[in-house]
């Protein structure tokens, strides 16, 4: 309930996010999505465990669609681990891999945004 979008902001909206994006990527395992008021350990904005398929994304002070965007980018990674192009030093800033992942998930949020317009509200 600390986020900049407390309306938009609820586990039916974010669950919503998870079901378009997962069927965008066409995601074939399943994957854990947990939301965070706290960081983990070395984490920014979100993290992605390949071993266990758990992302973790952090939510105190973001909006919505900065949340989605988060959770977008580390799905696209799942997508990545599921075609075996993830490797250990793929986050690195500017790699290949993490370039892929940022536009893909900009691209999601934008077609989101276009079917559900009320996220940016």
């Amino acid at each position: 309930k600390e986020s900049l979008n407390e309306v938009a902001m609820n586990k039916d909206n974010v669950h919503e996010f998870i079901k378009f994006a997962r069927k965008a990527l066409q995601l074939k395992e399943k994957v854990s999505v947990k939301l965070l008021t706290q960081r983990h350990e070395h984490m920014t904005a979100a993290c992605y465990d390949p071993n266990t398929n758990e992302i973790s994304i952090y939510t105190k002070g973001r909006a919505y669609p900065d949340v989605c965007r988060s959770i977008a980018h580390e799905m696209v990674h799942q997508k990545q681990n599921e075609l075996n192009v993830l490797e250990a030093d793929s986050g690195q800033t500017g790699s290949d891999i993490e370039n892929e992942a940022n536009a893909q998930a900009g691209v999601l949020l934008r077609k989101f945004g276009k079917q559900n317009e009320e996220i940016y509200q």
